[in-house]
């Protein structure tokens, strides 16, 4: 038993702990192991499930070691985050996969995740105390004494050989496939017992297997990610090296004034934290004027949000968030996070709305047959 009191001064928490805890009695000093009973689910498989709202979700699942002692080198951690690059189909990853094994794993990617995690500790959000004390105890059964609060977010030990024992495991053959859509129906019908839900269980072909094993060839586009211009290294806060007027703490101050641009600042004397939010209107002259300038308009963000798509994900991964959006006839930009790297993201996204054209095969994705339709008839 782990018991972890949050709320109220030292000694009256030991005074508590002492009245009410100390009729309990001493348990096994071992770790629990736990046992299952036969496999909970059988790799090397395919198990479609209809979904209940309409939505199309592929998802690939491979069965693992326990990881628990090697939590201050997070294999787990490094390869989630190489496979999170990929958004393609399934002989992507597998291509992808091949490259990782053919390529050393890279320390400077790990050194990445070990700033997130130090930033993340850092900057953590408060969580409620029944929250915190009840994530605490869990972690007492996990970590030692020293990691118990930091265990989560460390990223301690580099070690090369740990994250490729990790990498073949990620085989057809250990993999399982669920596919979750209404956009067919289900054959030889079995349901799970635990909320009766229907889904089908189906063999993957032979060939598609030895395809998946060993690709043929990896496509010229997969490759590693680039290291990430996004991680902030600045931390200071603006608010202990400024001089604030009392008069303009309630209300932004407008620090640039011309005909075609104003801005807005107020600097956060509250909270003092390196966080910044930033929101742009941009008038787009004549993009509601009629229908079909309404319809291109709303193509035209689908479409340049698609393409930020890498960019986004990289500021992300950064704790950088981003919004593309139309706001009445104005398009709307918000970028919010930890505010040192927020002028790149920025200086990129305007960089690349400044220059972006739209490609055929991209709009037939985002076009839908009605919005074409209408295009030709208005």
């Amino acid at each position: 038993m782990k018991l972890v009191v949050i709320g109220e001064p030292l000694d009256v928490l030991q005074q508590w702990v002492v009245e009410l805890f100390s009729g309990v009695k001493q348990g096994s000093q071992g770790k629990p192991e736990f046992k299952v009973e036969g496999p909970i689910w059988s790799a090397g498989k395919l198990y479609r499930l209809e979904a209940v709202k309409d939505v199309h979700i592929l998802e690939l699942s491979w069965a693992l070691p326990c990881l628990l002692q090697e939590y201050p080198k997070k294999p787990k951690d490094y390869l989630a985050h190489l496979l999170g690059q990929i958004f393609h189909i399934i002989g992507y990853v597998y291509q992808y996969l091949k490259l990782l094994r053919q390529l050393s794993p890279q320390e400077w990617i790990f050194k990445e995740l070990q700033d997130m995690g130090n930033m993340d500790f850092r900057f953590a959000e408060e969580e409620s105390q029944d929250d915190y004390a009840a994530e605490l105890a869990e972690n007492l059964l996990v970590y030692p004494p020293e990691h118990v609060i930091y265990g989560d977010y460390v990223y301690e030990l580099w070690e090369e050989e740990t994250i490729r024992k990790i990498l073949s495991f990620f085989t057809p053959r250990n993999m399982r496939i669920d596919v979750v859509t209404k956009s067919f129906k289900l054959h030889d019908v079995q349901y799970e017992p635990w909320f009766g839900s229907p889904y089908s269980e189906e063999e993957i072909s032979s060939s598609l297997m030895e395809l998946w094993e060993d690709p043929q060839e990896i496509d010229a586009s997969l490759h590693l990610p680039v290291k990430n211009e996004f991680i902030p290294c600045d931390f200071s806060i603006r608010a202990d090296s400024t001089e604030i007027n009392p008069a303009n703490e309630t209300l932004p101050i407008c620090i640039f004034d011309e005909p075609l641009m104003k801005f807005w600042y107020k600097l956060d004397s509250t909270f003092k934290l390196p966080r910044a939010n930033t929101y742009f209107r941009i008038n787009l002259k004549g993009a509601y004027l009629s229908l079909r300038s309404c319809l291109l308009t709303e193509l035209y963000i689908h479409l340049l949000k698609d393409d930020l798509n890498e960019i986004i994900y990289q500021a992300s991964i950064a704790k950088l968030e981003t919004s593309v959006a139309m706001y009445s006839d104005k398009l709307e930009l918000k970028l919010y996070g930890f505010n040192d790297k927020l002028p790149v993201l920025l200086g990129k996204i305007l960089t690349i709305a400044n220059s972006f054209l739209p490609t055929n095969d991209r709009f037939k994705v985002h076009a839908s047959p009605q919005t074409v339709m209408c295009l030709m008839y208005i």
